[in-house]
């Protein structure tokens, strides 16, 4: 008889620790604090990913930027093709803070890598921050002492996927920026590919840090080499380039050889 209300007290407890967290994920509430709430996907019909994770909300009112989200999750390439552009819209509303828009970017036209078929990819981001937004000088209030109507809501939206073979599923027009600065990075990796050749390794440095500032990709191997020998840099230049030229190939394959 003892085993028997032991069992169902710990099954008891165990139920009522899955609906206090169920409740914490979907309806935080009013508090302050950290807030952890369900990333719901809200992608067309035929996503080519399948996408999930929660996003983080805090707020500390003693920093002067006191707003913080964190994303963290993962997607899914659902189809039987290689990716390698992904473009999603990650919103959260209702909070007791300033609401998230953030579009997320995973480029990997210059990667040796691209997302394989079945292949799950960690959906991470650097902390997005807020500090207190202001009209006419007065900060505004966000949320307050007010009883809460709705409940925090965290969507994410894939707007566009381009596959290794050229093809692409979504909004093209809506990314068409991504394919600019792509197009950008490819001109400015020829440029310090000459510069290396011609002018030497300070000439080339020079041109890195004039050109990371404005193209991500060259940024992130800036950084990634920071603690590196001065090789590095010069053999992440020739390995983009080696990337694109091997990624324009399969474009160009799959236009003269479409589905």
């Amino acid at each position: 008889m003892h085993t028997t209300r032991w069992k169902e007290y710990k099954t008891a407890v165990a139920t009522a620790a899955i609906l206090l967290a169920l409740t914490y994920l979907v309806n935080p509430g009013t508090s302050k604090g950290q807030i952890n709430i369900r990333l719901r996907d809200i992608s067309d019909r035929g996503s080519p990913l399948q996408t999930s994770g929660v996003v983080g909300f805090s707020d500390d009112p003693s920093s002067n930027i006191r707003y913080t989200y964190q994303i963290e999750g993962s997607f899914r390439n659902l189809t039987s093709k290689g990716i390698m552009l992904v473009v999603m819209k990650i919103k959260s509303e209702d909070v007791d803070g300033p609401p998230l828009d953030y579009t997320y970017e995973n480029e990997l036209f210059f990667g040796s890598d691209v997302i394989r078929p079945g292949r799950v990819v960690p959906l991470r981001v650097d902390p997005v921050r807020f500090g207190d937004a202001t009209v006419n000088g007065k900060p505004i209030t966000w949320g307050g002492e007010t009883e809460r109507v709705l409940a925090p809501t965290a969507t994410v939206q894939v707007l566009f996927v381009q596959f290794v073979d050229g093809s692409g599923w979504g909004d093209a027009e809506s990314v068409q920026d991504v394919f600019r600065v792509r197009g950008q990075t490819l001109r400015e990796l020829s440029i310090l590919e000459t510069t290396l050749r011609d002018r030497g390794e300070q000439d080339f440095k020079e041109e890195l840090s004039k050109s990371a500032p404005l193209l991500p990709c060259i940024s992130s191997l800036m950084n990634s080499c920071s603690a590196e020998a001065n090789s590095c840099l010069a053999d992440g230049v020739r390995s983009m380039i080696e990337s694109a030229e091997r990624h324009q190939i399969g474009l160009k394959s799959g236009e003269k050889n479409p589905d």
